[in-house]
């Protein structure tokens, strides 16, 4: 599936790490979720960075974009660190 992972949107200016692949049931390596098996979802984005579900705001890129047309007036790409990697 096909998404769009959001840091946030103020203002109409909306602050993204990309588009990318949806990954279901991945483990990030990072405390609690590795210690206790707890999967979380994980978006390889077209960069080829990952940015977790409990990183975001994502979404089916098609539906999001439709739902904001209206409020949106700037796009800003932010990167995101590869600190949490998974499993």
């Amino acid at each position: 599936m096909r998404v769009i992972a959001i840091e946030s949107m103020t203002d109409g200016v909306m602050r993204l790490y990309g588009e990318g692949e949806l990954i279901k049931d991945k483990v990030p390596n990072v405390s609690p979720f590795n210690e206790n098996n707890i999967r979380n979802p994980c978006i390889l984005l077209d960069s080829g960075k990952y940015v977790w579900g409990f990183q975001c705001w994502w979404g089916d890129v098609t539906k999001v974009r439709e739902k904001y047309k209206d409020v949106i007036k700037e796009e800003i790409i932010v990167d995101i660190k590869n600190e949490v990697l998974p499993l």
